[in-house]
């Protein structure tokens, strides 16, 4: 099968992101968001999260997406 050029590029940036979540080289989304909780300032470690926290992850999962914040953690 013959891919055109940007197409393959394209799969092989996903492919190798793939690999590095399975290897654990870089963290999967779940952990992410785990370690985001965590780290809150309002979280009391009693495995609540209240509409701020998740506010303010949904507010950071938006920076990110937008690239106004960088995440290597996530995607390298």
């Amino acid at each position: 099968m013959r891919l055109e050029y940007d197409v393959e590029q394209a799969l092989r940036r996903q492919l190798l992101l793939v690999k590095r979540r399975a290897s654990g080289k870089l963290c999967t989304l779940a952990t992410w968001m785990r370690n985001f909780v965590r780290t809150h300032p309002e979280y009391q470690n009693d495995s609540v999260v209240s509409q701020s926290i998740n506010y303010d992850m949904l507010r950071a999962m938006n920076d990110i997406e937008e690239g106004r914040v960088a995440a290597p953690e996530l995607l390298g």
